[in-house]
């Protein structure tokens, strides 16, 4: 990650059809290289991401996960 070749690589190993979500708990590289291969991502808040600096970082980066997981 963030590379698309890795999650193009990741899912030939897959059975097809199949729907991939990448969980991950960085916005940048977790998220952003999914969204760069075209697959959903859930963003794990409250790890690497802080929930009060999300909506900065996410405004900054020019991306939005597919999906929100709360830890705390």
């Amino acid at each position: 990650k963030p590379f698309k070749g890795i999650y193009e690589k990741a899912l030939a190993t897959l059975p097809q059809p199949m729907r991939t979500v990448m969980i991950g708990d960085t916005l940048a590289t977790d998220c952003g290289g999914a969204m760069n291969a075209g697959i959903d991502s859930a963003l794990l808040i409250g790890r690497n991401q802080p929930a009060d600096e999300l909506e900065a970082d996410e405004k900054f980066l020019n991306l939005r996960p597919t999906y929100y997981l709360n830890l705390t």
